[in-house]
C-alpha cells in the first residue's frame, strides 16, 4: 500500500510525502489553499468559497485566475498521487492518497500516542502562519484552533480517565499535566491533576500548584472551590 501525504496543519502548514520527506509551497496563499481544502476532506468547496477566502479584494476574473494557477502550483509541487478533485466548479482534497495531522487526531489514531507528543503543548495555533490572509480566513483559522484545542483536551482527558481507572498514577499525573496547560482555569482538571500528584508521592508540587492558581484566579469564589483541594494534602508535606 503507498503510503500518503501527510498535511500539518496544528502550528505552521508542513507537508510530508510518504517517506516523511517535505516537500515546499513557497506562496503563503497556495499554502492556505491546500490547508483549506485538507481541513475539509472529501468536502467538494466552491471555487468562488477559495476565491472569497483568498483572495477577497480581487475581481472575479482575477481571483479565478489566480485560483487556477494556485491549483496549478499546487498539484506540481506534490511529489506523489494527487490529493486534488478538481472540476469547473468545486475543488476537493481526497483522503485516498493523503491524510492530515486533524484528521488523524478525529480519528482517535493518536489517543494513546498524545501523551508526551502532544498537539499544541508548546503554544502552536491552527495554521499559526498563515495570519493575515484575510479577515475571514483568520475568523476561520480561530474558531478551527478552538474545535482543536476541545478535541485535544476530550483525547487527553480520555487518556488520563483510563490511567486513573486503571491505577497508573503516573501516567495520570503525565496526561493531566497536559489537560491543565490545555486550560488552566478549568477547575475540575486542575482538582483532579492535584489529587493525582498527591497519589504519587508529589504533595509539595500539589501545593505550588494551588499557590500558582491563586495567583492565576481573581475570582474569589473560584479560589474558594480550590481550597477543597488543598485540604488533600497531607499536614506532614
Amino acid at each position: 500500500m503507498e503510503k500518503k501525504l501527510v498535511i500539518r496543519l496544528i502550528g505552521a502548514f508542513s507537508a510530508t510525502d510518504g517517506e516523511g520527506n517535505p516537500f515546499v509551497l513557497a506562496g503563503r496563499k497556495d499554502r492556505a489553499v491546500l490547508a483549506f481544502l485538507a481541513a475539509h476532506p472529501a468536502r467538494p468547496i466552491a471555487r468562488e468559497r477559495l476565491v472569497e477566502l483568498i483572495w477577497p479584494e480581487a475581481a472575479d476574473g482575477a481571483g479565478r485566475a489566480s485560483l487556477r494557477q494556485s491549483l496549478s502550483t499546487i498539484r506540481k509541487a506534490i511529489p506523489q498521487s494527487d490529493p486534488l478533485l478538481v472540476d469547473r466548479d468545486t475543488v476537493a482534497f481526497s483522503l485516498d492518497c493523503a491524510t492530515t495531522d486533524v484528521k488523524m487526531l478525529e480519528d482517535g489514531s493518536r489517543s494513546e500516542r498524545i501523551i508526551g507528543n502532544m498537539p499544541l503543548a508548546n503554544g502552536e495555533a491552527f495554521l499559526d502562519d498563515l495570519g493575515g490572509i484575510s479577515a475571514e480566513f483568520d475568523t476561520w483559522r480561530a474558531t478551527e484552533h478552538s474545535r482543536i484545542v476541545s478535541l485535544v483536551s476530550d483525547l487527553v482527558d480520555g487518556v488520563a480517565r483510563n490511567a486513573e481507572g486503571s491505577g497508573d498514577i503516573n501516567k495520570a499525573v503525565a496526561a493531566l499535566s497536559q489537560l491543565v496547560s490545555l486550560d488552566p482555569l478549568n477547575e475540575a482538571s486542575q482538582r483532579r491533576y492535584m489529587r493525582a500528584l498527591i497519589a504519587s508521592g508529589q504533595a509539595n508540587s500539589a501545593i505550588r500548584r494551588y499557590q500558582m492558581l491563586e495567583k492565576l484566579l481573581q475570582d474569589d469564589a473560584a479560589i474558594e472551590t480550590l481550597e477543597a483541594a488543598v485540604r488533600l494534602v497531607p499536614e506532614s508535606a
